[in-house]
């Protein structure tokens, strides 16, 4: 069983990776639960998502995905960069660097792009069932048997 101090103690593992659009590795440590989440804000700000009876729609400027993304790769990078960086410094680099650098951070972190997209549905579904008496997570089965089709 791991103790306390060594879970923290994993929190501040550094890891060398080659970046191949810099021809050169940097040293990156995993985000924190706090800092993924301070990602996914930013990320998903100004997503309208839309429940419907039966659906769910998502509603993104595609514009405004573009740049909440790339907001969320210079974040993800300045944290998970041991070396301090700032976002000019960062934008100066060639294209596609940033993407690059962020991918190997999350992935030392064990999350996923995947995960801000379910932490949206999540988030809208939970206002939703507040929001109009919703059915919670105490849906009543059916009556009668439960069938093999």
């Amino acid at each position: 069983m791991l103790t306390k101090q060594q879970i923290l103690e994993g929190v501040q593992e550094t890891k060398e990776v080659f970046i191949e659009q810099i021809g050169d590795t940097v040293m990156i440590q995993p985000l924190n639960d706090g800092q993924w989440a301070r990602v996914q804000a930013v990320a998903t700000e100004g997503v309208s998502v839309v429940l419907r009876k039966n659906a769910t729609e998502q509603v993104l400027d595609s514009g405004r995905g573009v740049v909440n993304n790339h907001k969320a790769e210079l974040l993800t990078c300045k944290m998970g960069l041991v070396e301090t960086w700032n976002d000019t410094e960062l934008d100066s680099l060639k294209a596609g660097t940033v993407s690059a650098i962020s991918n190997e951070i999350k992935e030392l972190s064990g999350v996923s792009d995947d995960e801000t997209e379910q932490g949206i549905l999540d988030a809208a579904v939970e206002s939703f069932r507040d929001e109009l008496g919703g059915a919670g997570d105490s849906i009543p089965a059916p009556d009668g048997p439960a069938t093999d089709e």
